[in-house]
C-alpha cells in the first residue's frame, strides 16, 4: 500500500521498488548537473510534505528514500559506484575471473606476481575502478635494441617583467550618522505589532474552537467554512511578526501544515493519535503568542511610564549618539568662550577690598 501511494504521489509507474535514484528524482540516467539533482530533490519533498499529516509513515518513507537519492548522486565517488552497477555513463562493471583462466578485459591494467616472475607471459590481475585506488604498475621487460630516452634541453628564456597593479586609494567618504527612531516612531511600531499579534490570536483562538479538543468534530458547512477561514487568517497573518512559531521544530508546525494543506476534509480524516499531536501543538502555540503579547505591553508600559527628565535625557543620549561631531564642535566653542571670558572680561570686574 505504502509503495502505491509513494508512486502516485511522485508520478512514479508501477514496477520495480525501490525505484533507482534517477526514476525517483525524474532525472535521465546518468545526470551529473549537481544543481538540477538537488531541484529536483526539493520538488520531490514539496510533493512529499502534502500528505505528511494523513499519511506520516508514507510520507517519512518517501522522504529517506529521496534524502538517500541525493546523497549517492551528489558524492562523486559514490554516484561512480553506483553508475557502475549499471552500466551508465560508458562505465563498465567488472567481469568475474573464471576458474583456471587468466584473461580478463582488454582495458584492465596487468602485473607480474611473484609465481610469475620467470615466465614469458605476465599473469593478468583484476583491477576494480570503483576502489577508488591507483591501478597496479605494468612492469615491461627490458629490451637493448630500444633506443634510450632522449632528454628534452628547454632553453632559458627571458621573461618580461611582472608589473603588479598599485591600488590607488580613493577619496575617504564617512559613512552617514545613523537615523534613531524616535519616540514617537517608537511608540507607533510597537502599536502596530500589538495590533496585528491580536488579529493573529482571535483567528489563532476561534480556530481552536475546532483544534484544541481531539474529539470536536466539524460536522456542517458553516462550521468547515469558519475552520477554514481562520486557518486561512493564520496563514497570512503569521508572516507580519516575527514570531518563533510554525517552523520545523517549533511549536504550531501542525497547525500551520494543515493551513497550507485548506482542505477540511483532510482534517476530519485524521487519526485519534494525530488529532491529539495536533491539539498539544495548537496550546503549544497559544502560549508562545500570549507570551510575546505579554512582552509588548511590557514594552509599551515602560514607553509611557517615562517622566519629562527621563524623556529629555533619552533624546540627549539618542542626539549625542547620532552627531558626535556636533557635541564636540559646540564643545570646542564653549571652551572657547570661557578663555575668552577669563582672559578679557574677568579682570574688568570690580573686586573687593
Amino acid at each position: 500500500m505504502s509503495q502505491e501511494l509513494i508512486a502516485t504521489w511522485l508520478g512514479l509507474e508501477a514496477g520495480e521498488w525501490p525505484p533507482n535514484h534517477y526514476r525517483l528524482l525524474g532525472l535521465k540516467p546518468g545526470e551529473g548537473d549537481a544543481s538540477l539533482i538537488e531541484e529536483r530533490v526539493h520538488q520531490r519533498l514539496d510533493m512529499v510534505r502534502r500528505y505528511q499529516m494523513m499519511y506520516p509513515d508514507q510520507a517519512t518513507e518517501a522522504m529517506n528514500l529521496i534524502a538517500q537519492a541525493f546523497v549517492c548522486l551528489t558524492d562523486p565517488a559514490a554516484k561512480k559506484v553506483y553508475d557502475l552497477d549499471r552500466g551508465l555513463n560508458g562505465a563498465v562493471a567488472p567481469v568475474a575471473p573464471v576458474a583456471g583462466s587468466t584473461a580478463v578485459s582488454s582495458t584492465a591494467p596487468v602485473a607480474p606476481t611473484a609465481e610469475a616472475a620467470d615466465a614469458d607471459e605476465p599473469v593478468v590481475v583484476l583491477y576494480n575502478p570503483a576502489d577508488d585506488v591507483l591501478p597496479p604498475p605494468v612492469i615491461v621487460p627490458y629490451d637493448e635494441t630500444l633506443p634510450p630516452p632522449v632528454a628534452l634541453v628547454v632553453p632559458d628564456a627571458e621573461l618580461p617583467p611582472v608589473t603588479l597593479p598599485v591600488e590607488v586609494p580613493g577619496p575617504h567618504v564617512p559613512l552617514p550618522p545613523p537615523v534613531v527612531p524616535g519616540r514617537r516612531a517608537v511608540r507607533r511600531a510597537l502599536y502596530k505589532r500589538m495590533a496585528r499579534m491580536r488579529r493573529l490570536l482571535d483567528h489563532w483562538n476561534a480556530a481552536g474552537k475546532y483544534l484544541a479538543t481531539p474529539k470536536r468534530r466539524v460536522t456542517s458547512p458553516a462550521e468547515a467554512k469558519d475552520l477554514l477561514l481562520h486557518l486561512t487568517g493564520v496563514r497570512d497573518r503569521l508572516p507580519e511578526l516575527s514570531v518563533p512559531l510554525g517552523q520545523a521544530g517549533q511549536a504550531g508546525y501542525h497547525v500551520l501544515t494543515l493551513a497550507q494543506l485548506n482542505s477540511v476534509p483532510t482534517f476530519q480524516t485524521l487519526a485519534p493519535q494525530q488529532r491529539e499531536v495536533l491539539g498539544r501543538d495548537w496550546h503549544d502555540g497559544q502560549k508562545v503568542l500570549e507570551d510575546q503579547r505579554i512582552v509588548l505591553r511590557v514594552e509599551i508600559r515602560a514607553l509611557r511610564r517615562q517622566s519629562t527628565l527621563q524623556r529629555v535625557g533619552r533624546n540627549g543620549v539618542r542626539f549625542v549618539k547620532g552627531h558626535p561631531g556636533a557635541v564636540l564642535a559646540a564643545l570646542a566653542v564653549l571652551s572657547l568662550v570661557v578663555v575668552l571670558f577669563r582672559t578679557f572680561v574677568f579682570d574688568w570686574l570690580p573686586r573687593g577690598h
